[in-house]
């Protein structure tokens, strides 16, 4: 009898494990759209119970999904050394930190790999993030009756962006093959509808400089029609047209006087920052200056009297690598960004491909104007993302095979 009761214990307490990290990982997923605090304290301890997945019978990943764990082990292994090999300080110690959340990607892909929700399962997941993201807008609203940007929730230029990142790629994902296919494509109208009102709360300029570019994307996927796309451009300019606050953060960004045009102070510092990085850069361009190499070199910038502010890090991704990991940093970063791009580019004809290219090139825009592949909150954000695109659109092939093979039977 008690060899009984251990054979039963043995085989449901793997799936009792998994089904916990499942749950945990959904959750953090969905709580990344509307309280950064909560969604960070539980994607640290996915991570400390992740190595139980380790224990368990592994699944033959694909080579995508393979190379993309690679690409994101190479990025944390390669910040952990150059930690290591700089002097410690706090914002080495905090940019670590963030960087550590690269390992999200295995036990991620292990645990959807072994999960594998279904098609409307992956959907489910989606719509019900963007539906939180209205959290915040709401809170504020009615605390205060007018935008914090978010603030009270999250960081609003992180927020906004993974909201509408998210909306997008749900409303792709919408106009896929589903079963009830009508009640999902006005639910993907929703999602949409959801993030936008969410981006648009945050003020966030950086990511409204993708919107152009997904919407030219969505059409030549053949995802808009021509009307579609018309009904989208005269909706933004009609929100914009009414909201004096939008209209403000668009024109803010140039201010003019009779003698020329010059940039807001947002936008003016941000570009210091950049000639900042590229200093830092040439003080070491193979490895970089370590993980606080922007904010050594900032500090020695306004002991000098050359800059009057200070920042931890650059407001770029692109600079922010060269200042501290350098060129070889930058080619391990190429290579992860490769990885999913090349995977995404080879089953284009996937809906969930479709989403994972432009979500990807969302955030190549994003990075324009933040770090979002250095920050903890937006790098726990983008790998579970693509974690759960991959093994969506690898699903989605198999079964497709499937169907085939059935069928030709």
């Amino acid at each position: 009898m008690l060899a009984q009761s251990l054979k039963t214990g043995r085989e449901w307490l793997p799936e009792a494990y998994l089904g916990f990290m499942m749950f945990m990982l959904v959750w953090l997923f969905w709580l990344n759209h509307s309280n950064q605090s909560s969604s960070q304290t539980l994607a640290t301890f996915f991570l400390l119970l992740s190595p139980g997945l380790l224990l368990l019978r592994q699944p033959a990943l694909p080579f995508g999904q393979r190379f993309f764990i690679a690409s994101c082990i190479a990025m944390f292994v390669y910040s952990l050394l150059l930690f290591f090999h700089y002097p410690p300080s706090d914002v080495a110690f905090s940019t670590m930190r963030g960087l550590s959340f690269y390992l999200l990607a295995p036990v991620s892909l292990l645990l959807l790999a072994k999960i594998s929700p279904s098609k409307n399962g992956f959907f489910i997941i989606l719509l019900i993030a963007t539906l939180f993201s209205a959290y915040p807008v709401l809170k504020e609203y009615i605390m205060y009756g007018i935008s914090q940007r978010g603030n009270l929730s999250a960081h609003p230029i992180f927020w906004g962006n993974v909201c509408l990142t998210t909306g997008i790629a749900t409303f792709i994902v919408s106009r896929g093959n589903h079963e009830n296919r009508g009640a999902i494509r006005w639910l993907g109208w929703l999602a949409l509808l959801t993030a936008t009102m969410a981006s648009l709360w945050s003020l966030t300029r950086g990511g409204w400089l993708s919107i152009p570019f997904v919407l030219l994307t969505l059409s030549v996927f053949r995802l808009l029609n021509m009307r579609t796309l018309l009904l989208l451009i005269i909706t933004l300019a009609v929100a914009f047209s009414i909201s004096e606050e939008l209209q403000n953060r668009i024109l803010g960004t140039f201010n003019y006087f009779e003698n020329g045009i010059t940039l807001d102070d947002s936008t003016s510092l941000r570009v210091q920052m950049w000639a900042v990085s590229l200093d830092a850069l040439k003080e070491s361009p193979v490895i970089g200056t370590g993980l606080d190499g922007f904010s050594k070199q900032n500090i020695a910038e306004k002991a000098k009297g050359n800059i009057s502010f200070y920042f931890d890090h650059a407001h770029n991704e692109y600079f922010e690598i060269l200042a501290s990991r350098g060129l070889l940093g930058m080619a391990i970063f190429l290579l992860m960004i490769g990885s999913l791009a090349s995977t995404y580019y080879k089953y284009q004809h996937s809906i969930y491909a479709k989403a994972g290219l432009i979500a990807l090139m969302q955030y190549l825009i994003y990075s324009l104007s933040e770090t979002f592949f250095t920050t903890k909150f937006t790098i726990m954000y983008f790998v579970v993302l693509h974690s759960f695109l991959l093994v969506a659109m690898y699903k989605e092939q198999q079964d497709q095979a499937q169907e085939s093979r059935v069928t030709a039977a």
